[in-house]
C-alpha cells in the first residue's frame, strides 16, 4: 500500500493538539505547587506574585506608549502629507471646522466616515489638478534650469 502523505494543516494541527496537551500537564502539575508552596511561604509566594504583577503591568503600559508613539508619529505624518496635498487654507478653514460639525453631529462612525469621504472626493480633484499643475511647472522650471546650465558649460 501506498501512504497517503497528510496535508500540512492537519500536521499542524497534530503540533497544536500535541502542544496543548503537554501544556495542560503541565499546569496540572504547577498549580498544586504553587498552591503547596503558597501555603507554606506565603511571604515569599506574596512577594514573587506582585513582582510579577508589576512587572507584567509595567511592560504593558510600556507597549501601550509605544504604540501610542508610533499612532501618533502616523498621524502627524498624514496629516502633514493631507496639508501639503490640499494647502493650508483648504484644511484649517474649511475642512477641519466640516469635519468636526459631522463628528459632532452626534451620528455613528460609518455616517461619518461616509460623507467624510465624498466630500473629500467632491473637492480632491480640484485641488489634485493644482498640485499637478505646481509640479509640472516646477519640473518645467528644473528642465529649463538644466538646460541653460548645459549650455553654458557647452560654451565653455
Amino acid at each position: 500500500m501506498s501512504s497517503v502523505r497528510e496535508h500540512p494543516e492537519q500536521q499542524l494541527e497534530e503540533y497544536i493538539a500535541l502542544f496543548l496537551t503537554k501544556l495542560v500537564r503541565i499546569i496540572q502539575i504547577v498549580i498544586p505547587l504553587m498552591a503547596k508552596f503558597s501555603k507554606d511561604h506565603p511571604h515569599v509566594f506574596l512577594f514573587f506574585a506582585s513582582a510579577l504583577v508589576i512587572y507584567v503591568t509595567w511592560r504593558v503600559l510600556c507597549n501601550m506608549l509605544v504604540i501610542l508613539k508610533r499612532l501618533g508619529f502616523l498621524l502627524v505624518l498624514l496629516f502633514a502629507s493631507f496639508v501639503f496635498l490640499r494647502g493650508f487654507n483648504q484644511v484649517f478653514f474649511q475642512d477641519i471646522p466640516l469635519l468636526y460639525k459631522i463628528v459632532t453631529g452626534s451620528q455613528n462612525f460609518e455616517v461619518v466616515l461616509t460623507k467624510w469621504t465624498a466630500y473629500l472626493g467632491n473637492t480632491s480633484f480640484d485641488h489634485f489638478v493644482k498640485v499637478l499643475h505646481e509640479l509640472n511647472s516646477k519640473a518645467q522650471e528644473l528642465a529649463h534650469s538644466f538646460r541653460s546650465k548645459a549650455a553654458s558649460a557647452n560654451l565653455l
